[in-house]
């Protein structure tokens, strides 16, 4: 989740500094998450994106395609959250097999991957060779390729399956986690606002706060009075 409220603030700046520079319109605000409700999160805290034609979502390169976890959940998900408006999605380290059962989803505009960079250090390695820009434009070739071949092959059953529901329940906090996991949140909000830095958001701060909170609410209840 802090990386979440990093993601926002991140973005927050960037999107400042693209629009001071006059390039905005070459900007794509990025969406990061691991759980489909993550990033609906970090969807609803970012600011305005209805001016973008295109937002990226990282990284799906080590997902399970199905699943409560997996790409067509997030991507299902994130269609349902942007209905209505023309926002489409780039997904980054999507997997072939991904490709082929996203391809006809009016969600995705586009997907990249470094799968080919990865094989071609593997092969070099494994060949005792060096990973030279003519051997890695070889593997991209065939990588390539194979992806178009995926691509032109009959569409899989449940393309895009119904949402699927987590209905695991989170363990009742005590009391103490409680109050911490309202300052943890309490100072994600500062951060997506900008009024403090990423490196301010670690356990200790989160402790501190916490209890500079169970002081104050303790300074300001009134002292009752004893009964004679």
């Amino acid at each position: 989740m802090d990386r979440i409220s990093g993601t926002v603030d991140l973005n927050r700046a960037c999107i400042r500094g693209a629009r001071e520079r006059g390039i905005l319109d070459r900007l794509m605000p990025v969406l990061q998450g691991w759980m489909p409700e993550d990033y609906v999160r970090c969807l609803e805290r970012m600011p305005d994106l209805s001016g973008f034609p295109i937002v990226g979502v990282g990284s799906m390169c080590r997902r399970h395609l199905h699943g409560p976890q997996g790409i067509l959940q997030v991507i299902e998900t994130l269609d349902r959250e942007l209905r209505g408006t023309s926002i489409r999605l780039h997904l980054f380290g999507l997997k072939g097999v991904g490709a082929a059962e996203l391809r006809q989803h009016p969600r995705v505009a586009t997907v990249d991957s470094q799968a080919y960079g990865t094989k071609a250090r593997v092969e070099a390695r494994e060949a005792g060779m060096s990973k030279t820009n003519q051997f890695l434009a070889q593997i991209m070739t065939e990588w390539y390729l194979k992806q178009v071949e995926a691509l032109q092959a009959s569409a899989g059953e449940n393309r895009h399956p119904p949402a699927l529901l987590d209905l695991r329940m989170s363990p009742p906090l005590s009391p103490f986690e409680a109050r911490l996991h309202r300052a943890r949140e309490q100072m994600r909000e500062l951060l997506e606002a900008g009024e403090i830095d990423w490196q301010q958001l670690h356990d200790e701060s989160v402790l501190a706060f916490t209890c500079e909170d169970d002081e104050a609410e303790t300074s300001s209840r009134p002292e009752r009075a004893l009964a004679a």
